[in-house]
């Protein structure tokens, strides 16, 4: 199911790719609004999941500080680590993209990419376990959400007991929230402010991608 659904992802045509992260964009910055959220960890993209890096550029030219995943050694949770546009990369233990520097953020809202996801919030990766393992060791629990295509729904993942439910999914089509996770109240939304923005460097080459 895991390689079905990549090698769907694989045949949308750009220009739609485009609409669709410009959909998910709109829904996300209504949700994170309604969040109040001022620390974000995201990911960054392979094997053609939605690259929200122009959207999380933006995020942080407004002041907010976004985080990046590093596997710093297989198989034990992630550590998040602060980026900004034109910080130093480097490969993590999986060859994918993370700041080399170690200044260690705790994100309110984690921003999650999914090969597939089902209607009870489970989400389908690579098969990994990183993000089962993080989630557990994060406390307080960031709000998570499920970044995919309306595509990969399935009916079920047949998820596991390790198998953590995420609390929102948002896709080109819909967003989909659990009722657990409760909403920022609206008096509190004015009491979330963002950090001063940070000192731009150049911006990382637009070019550098990691090979599948």
């Amino acid at each position: 199911m895991r390689r079905k659904l990549l090698n769907a992802r694989g045949t949308i045509r750009a220009d739609l790719c485009s609409d669709f992260s410009a959909h998910i964009e709109e829904a996300l910055s209504v949700l994170l609004r309604r969040r109040g959220a001022s620390s974000i960890g995201f990911y960054w993209p392979i094997r053609g999941e939605v690259d929200l890096r122009p959207f999380m550029r933006e995020f942080v030219k407004r002041g907010g500080c976004a985080a990046l995943p590093a596997v710093i050694e297989r198989k034990r949770p992630l550590e998040f680590r602060r980026w900004w546009p034109g910080i130093p990369m480097y490969p993590d233990a999986h060859g994918v993209p993370a700041p080399k520097w170690r200044e260690m953020i705790h994100p309110q809202v984690l921003l999650i990419p999914m090969v597939g996801f089902d209607q009870n919030f489970h989400r389908l990766g690579f098969g990994s376990g990183y993000l089962d393992r993080t989630l557990v060791t994060l406390e307080p629990k960031p709000y998570s959400i499920g970044i995919s295509y309306e595509l990969c729904r399935l009916n079920t993942i047949f998820p596991q007991p390790h198998d953590i439910p995420l609390d929102a999914i948002v896709t080109e089509d819909r967003v989909r929230t659990r009722p657990e996770r409760a909403i920022v109240p609206e008096t509190d939304r004015e009491n979330s402010v963002f950090a001063s923005p940070p000192c731009y460097a150049a911006e990382l080459d637009a070019d550098f991608r990691i090979s599948d």
